[in-house]
């Protein structure tokens, strides 16, 4: 059976909020700000319901009718930027 949840999860001293625009993070704990476009806001909510990066790049495929490949690279490399930024850790099994 495929895994159908994220590895990540969004911090617990991370808030967001999405805009027509796109989303703001705000890390309490670093009192630090991040903002991204609406992608970005897609793949967080992904993350939010606990989706799998597949699961969320599927969405994504859909949504902007691009490339499956395009779609996963996009979400590959924003969870890796919201690890880099401490705004998601890793889910506890």
């Amino acid at each position: 059976m495929q895994n159908h949840t994220s590895p990540s999860q969004p911090s617990p001293h991370v808030s967001a909020s999405v805009h027509h625009q796109g989303i703001v993070f705000f890390h309490a704990k670093h009192g630090q700000l991040f903002a991204a476009n609406q992608t970005g806001a897609d793949i967080w909510r992904g993350l939010e319901q606990q989706l799998s990066p597949e699961h969320i790049a599927e969405g994504l495929r859909r949504r902007y009718q691009i490339p499956l490949d395009a779609a996963r690279a996009h979400t590959t490399r924003f969870i890796a930027q919201l690890t880099d930024g401490r705004l998601v850790e890793r889910r506890m099994a």
